[in-house]
């Protein structure tokens, strides 16, 4: 059964891989296309060069040692090596009527190759220049320098007494040039294979990029996901408690025993987890699903933290779409704006809300006011004196959390918490607000996932793979009914699991 499953897997693996190369394939035609292009216009931009060949038959010193077995007697590795020794080298350069300096040989012998097939005598000499008849002059000169130098070893041996007390005899032979070098035609630009090795790199070049933007296309599913693009802990997944109604307040004070309360309170355990292990209290919320959600979790967050003994304080630094104080219930004519324009004290502002322990700052009249009123040191200044007052400080961004009013409220907390939704956000996305926030000296210090019914996922991820926009169980992968409740005890297992 498990082998089943297996195999199972690999074929479901396979369809999904060859389906992103279908619907890629344009993108990865357009890498190979373009990497094949570059190597051909390298490969012709290139200085053309020739090579040419001469083949010495190598034999044994003596005539002693001519005979059948006359190839096994000679050492082809050490002669392939002496070609570019110095002695030869010297005696090519003189033929070429080239300086034979350190430096003139160095240059001389960088252009020679020798090649040598196994178990034959024959020895390929290479040059190669710019210049075909270049190449044949160097290819001849090597050859007839080790032609000379081997014939005058084999002279030397003239008079030596072998191991039976004969006089040897050199062989007249002992090197002999049987194909001399010729006038090289084709230079050595080999466009097929330039071809063929820019294709095969190009194809798995864009078969990687596809799959890379295919995987950052993708929207957070669950929390794997959505901890794997963020690179940080998930505080929790809170499940969708909308139902389709618009939400008069936060759901921890209008349904205090749903899941989704639940959960926020089990991302008030994780958070303070996080932040007593970093001393960390003060935190910027940033949504990216224009906001709502960041607003409602910096509420929801709020209340639990207070239902759970500490002093919080809840500022809306939404300047652009201020929702905070709504879900509060508190009032929104003075408030942060108030205090940054120096028109109230922060103490004006600052309202004690239903819930012990919670306080907050509304954003106030806002609708003249420029988004860079929190980049100033009145905004420090408020966000100092907060956190020496209070336990935990919760800051609301603006709906855009790339935008310049939020990312200047980074460098003042001590962590960034983000809200995606699963099916809608893109991991991309994620990954392109942590980048944001670390440029600015800022980190994430974690992100809480919204769920949301299938329903609203065919509806909406327009940018997303349909495959990705439905909600999937954590354990069984089934999906979830359009019009299941998260009531009460619906769903805790994925709240607990948050």
């Amino acid at each position: 059964m498990s082998q089943r499953r297996d195999d199972e897997v690999r074929t479901m693996d396979l369809r999904l891989f060859l389906d992103i190369m279908r619907r890629r394939a344009w993108q990865i035609v357009g890498v190979t296309a373009v990497l094949v292009l570059m190597a051909v216009a390298l490969i012709t931009l290139s200085p053309s060069t020739y090579t040419s060949t001469a083949v010495v038959w190598v034999q044994p010193l003596t005539k002693q040692e001519l005979g059948p077995n006359a190839a096994t007697t000679v050492n082809m590795d050490e002669q392939v090596g002496l070609i570019t020794q110095e002695t030869i080298a010297t005696g090519a350069a003189e033929s070429l009527h080239l300086a034979t300096t350190a430096e003139s040989l160095d240059r001389l012998i960088d252009r020679v190759s020798v090649s040598s097939d196994v178990g034959t005598p024959f020895m390929n000499i290479h040059c190669t220049h710019s210049d075909p008849e270049a190449a044949r002059a160097c290819a001849r000169a090597f050859a007839a320098s080790y032609t000379v130098f081997r014939k005058q070893a084999a002279q030397q041996t003239a008079g030596v007494e072998s191991s039976d007390g004969t006089s040897l005899t050199p062989n007249p032979e002992a090197a002999v040039l049987v194909t001399p070098a010729s006038l090289p035609t084709d230079s050595n630009k080999s466009y097929p294979l330039v071809v063929v090795i820019a294709g095969l790199i190009g194809l798995l070049l864009g078969i990687g990029i596809a799959l890379l933007r295919e995987r950052l296309a993708e929207p957070v599913t669950d929390r794997e996901t959505f901890a794997d693009a963020l690179v940080a802990p998930v505080l929790a997944v809170v499940p969708d408690a909308s139902r389709r109604i618009e939400q008069p307040a936060a759901v921890s004070l209008s349904r205090p025993g749903s899941t989704p309360s639940e959960a926020y309170r089990i991302a008030r355990t994780t958070l303070q987890h996080v932040a007593s292990s970093g001393r960390m209290k003060v935190f910027a919320v940033a949504g990216l699903d224009g906001g709502a959600d960041a607003t409602k979790t910096t509420a929801e967050l709020a209340i639990a933290l207070a239902q759970g003994g500490r002093t919080v304080a809840a500022v809306s630094a939404n300047l652009r779409k201020p929702a905070l104080n709504r879900l509060l219930g508190v009032g929104s004519s003075i408030g942060l704006a108030s205090v940054l324009t120096g028109e109230a004290d922060l103490d004006e502002a600052l309202i004690q809300t239903s819930t012990p322990g919670l306080s907050v700052i509304a954003s106030g009249l806002t609708s003249d006011l420029p988004p860079e009123l929190l980049d100033t040191d009145q905004m420090r200044a408020v966000v100092k004196e907060l956190r020496s007052s209070f336990d935990f400080l919760l800051l609301d961004t603006a709906p855009q959390p790339w935008a310049a009013d939020t990312l200047s409220l980074v460098p003042l907390t001590d962590g960034v918490i983000v809200t995606a939704v699963s099916g809608r956000t893109l991991r991309d996305d994620v990954a392109r607000l942590r980048a944001l926030v670390e440029g600015v000296g800022g980190q994430i210090a974690g992100g809480i996932l919204k769920e949301r019914p299938s329903r609203w996922h065919r509806g909406g991820a327009a940018r997303a793979p349909a495959r990705a926009n439905a909600a999937r169980t954590r354990d069984t992968g089934v999906l979830r009914p359009a019009d299941e409740s998260y009531e009460d005890g619906d769903g805790m297992a994925d709240a607990a699991a948050g």
